[in-house]
């Protein structure tokens, strides 16, 4: 079962509804990216065969905008992708599965 937490920088009051790392569900596993043309974190898919996990049902990263955008891995506790600070994990907002 997966799950989306609001990510709140208290420095610059930049939000981001993400999982704050990697995540998975039975239908499809989820990593959060920060794009660093974006500035912006986003949670992305990365298998849509969670169970199975087979190498073929495998989707390439990318950020959801421009697939030509840099971007790199992101967990919490990493920094806010605006100001640098550090990021505060809230409550859960979404469950999934």
């Amino acid at each position: 079962m997966g799950a989306l937490y609001n990510f709140r920088c208290e420095s610059c009051g930049y939000q981001a509804e993400v999982s704050g790392g990697e995540d998975c569900g039975m239908a499809s596993a989820t990593t959060t990216i920060l794009c660093e043309n974006c500035q912006e974190l986003y949670y992305v898919e990365t298998s849509s065969d969670a169970i199975t996990r087979k190498s073929e049902h495998e989707i390439p990263v990318r950020c959801p905008v421009s697939s030509a955008h840099t971007w790199r891995l992101w967990q919490h506790a990493g920094p806010c992708p605006q100001c640098g600070a550090a990021m505060t994990r809230g409550a859960a907002t979404l469950i999934w599965d």
